[in-house]
């Protein structure tokens, strides 16, 4: 195929060809974050004790040890902080009274002050 890798198709994959690092990006992965992850189809969810939800994806720096820039290269997007609230509210609703962690997973969340003090009075304010 044209020295293609037969990897080269697969959105998103990060892989070893000859000595290099090759990195398939999203294609636009990033545009089009759906609201909410599909809980709906997570058997017994009430069995979990802690949800991770993403604020943010991406990340402005190159570490050597982390593989996020190769897929959001140098680029952080942000979710809508209101969707992120509505997302906990969907999570507390589920869970119904009963205690549970949420685990911001950003490799980025305290990059933008502003927008995390946005998102603690959000957060306060819609309980």
């Amino acid at each position: 195929r044209n020295g293609c890798t037969i990897l080269d198709d697969i959105d998103g994959l990060v892989y070893r060809y000859n000595n290099s690092v090759i990195s398939n990006c999203y294609k636009g992965f990033y545009l089009n974050i759906p609201d909410f992850p599909a809980y709906h189809y997570i058997g017994n969810i009430q069995l979990y004790n802690s949800f991770h939800i993403f604020t943010s994806f991406g990340c402005p720096y190159e570490c050597t040890f982390c593989d996020i820039h190769l897929l959001f290269p140098k680029k952080i997007v942000y979710r809508d902080l209101n969707k992120v609230i509505e997302e906990i509210r969907l999570i507390k609703s589920i869970k119904k009274n009963k205690k549970f962690f949420i685990i911001i997973d950003d490799e980025a969340f305290l990059i933008n002050r502003e927008r995390v003090i946005k998102f603690c009075n959000l957060l306060r304010l819609r309980r």
